[in-house]
């Protein structure tokens, strides 16, 4: 699991001190940066491109 990772997002994007995050849960950690993300503007990640896609893309570049 990426720790260190989330420890940043937690400490620094979310200013929680270490007892919050440790006290949290890993759906409360992700709910929280979700909702920093939406009231700051964030969009919903890219969806990857589909089986289609790709052999679309194998086929016109190699």
């Amino acid at each position: 699991m990426p720790w260190r990772q989330w420890m940043r997002m937690a400490f620094g994007a979310l200013n929680w001190p270490p007892e919050v995050f440790w006290g949290s849960t890993l759906t409360e950690f992700i709910d929280a940066i979700e909702g920093r993300n939406e009231a700051n503007g964030g969009t919903k990640p890219v969806e990857p491109p589909s089986e289609a896609d790709l052999d679309e893309l194998v086929r016109k570049y190699g």
